[in-house]
């Protein structure tokens, strides 16, 4: 046989009950507390005194309530959760035309506090969209910063800088190559470098239009044979400065003055680099007489060939396969040579930008441009090798020159 279903014990209070007695004070007591559908701490209070003054009484609806309220403040405190389930409780104690009006009024609290939750988190939604909008730049640029191989820049790029590093831009309409050039600076002035030249004349324009820019070092390309900077410069308004003040923008305005080249370094660079020139004119030169001469053969044996043919068809048949043989041949030997005059003028340029880089050096060095304190040191040793290199390169030319003029007399 199956068991008896049980049913829940009748907790609600009938129209009999709430006329007189202790019932009819609990009616009133939850009737008021869900009036306005929300309840509040003092009457999370005095209804658990009533029901603890009127625990021993025969009503349902006490023991009922009193469980609820007991197990809802166990942790000592009561969530929205636990507000939410006694007043459900309350309503079940209430009768059924109270019990809809309560209901009622729950819904119609928690409707509008569900309302109010969205209305605030659309606010301050719009609020942050607001913010990031009075934070976007007016215009941005993403560029690899040009003329890095100059006045032995890479050298500076390769010991003072470093990704996500801020960089100044200063703009330069006094440059004989480019009045909208912009150079690329260091905090501290020392050019790195110029925007490239089909971003120059747009940046010019922004930096004319004043407000602010906030340019840093997005990343450092190392694959080639000098490291690359890429910068990514952002122009705001004046009237953003409010909003991007955690950014410590550099007004357009006031922009640091770059550092002019250092011409003396690099006009002794390439001083040092001169002796190197007659043997790459030379190489150049063997290298063009070399390959006129063999396609001025092969232009011959084929010429002789056709002439031969109509005579002996077979020693015309062997210089045409002469020409073959020596025209394969040249091949390889002008690429040897062409690899050969290559090496050489990019050895001499190698070395004249690496002494213009040493002097630049040895230059930060006299003038305390260091992050580290100077070794005095290091600093006369390399005086003296460029000295001493620049003594002997320099008695090496005046010989050449002279040799020069000896062989002409």
């Amino acid at each position: 046989m199956s068991e008896p279903r049980r049913h829940k014990p009748r907790v609600s209070l009938t129209k009999s009950q709430i006329q007189e007695g202790i019932s009819a004070e609990l009616f009133s007591l939850c009737q008021g507390i869900t009036a306005e559908g929300r309840l509040s701490k003092d009457e999370i209070v005095a209804l658990g005194l009533w029901l603890h003054d009127n625990r021993d009484a025969d009503l349902p609806g006490i023991a009922f309530l009193s469980d609820t309220l007991n197990r809802i403040i166990a942790d000592g405190r009561v969530t929205r959760e636990g507000q939410r389930e006694l007043m459900e409780a309350i309503e079940r104690v209430l009768p059924p035309d109270a019990r809809k009006t309560a209901k009622a009024a729950r819904r119609a609290v928690e409707a509008n506090r569900k309302a109010d939750v969205i209305a605030a988190r659309n606010e301050k939604r719009k609020q942050e969209l607001e913010s990031q909008e009075r934070r976007w730049p007016e215009d941005e640029f993403d560029f690899m910063v040009a003329g890095i191989n100059f006045d032995g820049r890479y050298r500076i790029i390769e010991r003072y800088l470093n990704v996500g590093d801020r960089v100044r831009i200063v703009p330069e309409p006094d440059n004989p190559h480019d009045e909208c050039a912009v150079a690329v600076t260091l905090t501290d002035g020392r050019k790195i470098g110029y925007v490239p030249r089909h971003d120059s004349e747009d940046v010019s324009g922004c930096i004319d239009d004043g407000g602010y820019f906030v340019a840093t070092v997005k990343k450092i390309l190392t694959g080639g044979r000098f490291p690359v900077p890429v910068i990514v410069l952002q122009f705001y308004r004046p009237d953003q400065l409010a909003d991007i003040a955690e950014l410590n923008p550099d007004p357009c305005s006031t922009a640091t003055p770059a550092q002019p080249s250092l011409g003396c370094p690099r006009a002794l660079g390439y001083l040092l680099a001169l002796p190197v020139l007659p043997l790459i004119l030379a190489v150049r030169l063997a290298n063009g007489i070399f390959t006129l001469l063999l396609r001025l053969g092969v232009v011959i044996l084929r010429l002789l060939a056709t002439a031969v043919s109509w005579i002996t068809p077979s020693l015309a048949r062997r210089i045409g396969g002469g020409a073959d043989v020596l025209s394969k041949l040249a091949m390889p030997v002008l690429t040897v040579a062409g690899e050969l005059g290559s090496w050489i003028r990019k050895g001499a340029y190698s070395a004249t930008t690496s002494v213009v880089g040493w002097l630049a050096s040895v230059k930060d060095d006299l003038q305390g441009k260091e992050d580290r304190e100077v070794n005095p040191v290091w600093l006369i040793a390399k005086l003296v090798v460029i000295a001493s290199v620049s003594g002997v390169l320099i008695i090496l030319l005046i010989k050449v020159i002279l040799l020069a003029v000896s062989l002409r007399a």
